[in-house]
């Protein structure tokens, strides 16, 4: 079925990975599967932690609203309607949160951005803080202990930072630096404010 396609994708695509040997499989396995096993306990893993860098590992928001913009550009060239569209990006996340191995990081991910697909579709605002609202509590109804978890709490207070702080801080360096070009001004600002929530627990 469905599961075993899955399932043999990952060991399949994991097995390719792992034969490269180094470093180099360590992060792409990381990255792209979830899977760290190959970099565990390793330098390498260590240099991450060290840097406070280690979150690039885990599978997060930033895999799926890559995902989601690729397949956007490939399926808005097809004639085909917008919800028959959203349904198969909705698929698309969900097949990739399995080949990642259900990673909490990449569920968390996942729900908020189906939850805005699915309201963009029925013509309803998504509202960023409703979004990590549900996200948070069914993440607590299914496993209450997951609030003591580190990158739970990391994940939703950069979310609310960038909802909260995100277009202050973007006003903000746009007087202090006007010349900064639009894309580079909207990562720092991003940055500044999802690690002005995320200072406390970190």
């Amino acid at each position: 079925g469905l599961r075993g396609a899955v399932t043999s994708f990952r060991d399949d695509s994991f097995a390719r990975i792992a034969s490269m040997g180094g470093d180099a499989a360590g992060l792409l396995a990381g990255v792209l599967l979830g899977n760290k096993t190959i970099y565990a306990g390793s330098e390498l893993e260590q240099a991450f932690q060290t840097t406070g860098l280690a979150h690039l590992m885990a599978v997060s928001g930033t895999h799926l609203a890559i995902i989601t913009m690729l397949l956007s550009i490939v399926l808005a060239r097809m004639p085909m309607r917008r919800r028959i569209r959203v349904a198969l990006l909705v698929t698309a996340l969900v097949i990739y949160v399995a080949i990642t191995g259900f990673a909490a990081s990449a569920l968390r991910a996942c729900m908020m951005c189906s939850t805005a697909l699915v309201l963009g579709t029925l013509g309803q605002r998504a509202y960023v803080l409703s979004g990590l609202a549900l996200c948070v509590f069914v993440f607590l109804g299914l496993s209450p202990p997951i609030a003591f978890s580190l990158g739970f709490q990391l994940s939703a207070l950069s979310v609310l930072g960038l909802a909260i702080f995100g277009g202050l801080a973007s006003h903000w360096l746009a007087h202090a630096l006007p010349r900064l070009s639009t894309g580079i001004s909207s990562s720092v600002s991003a940055t500044i404010a999802a690690s002005f929530m995320t200072l406390p627990a970190t």
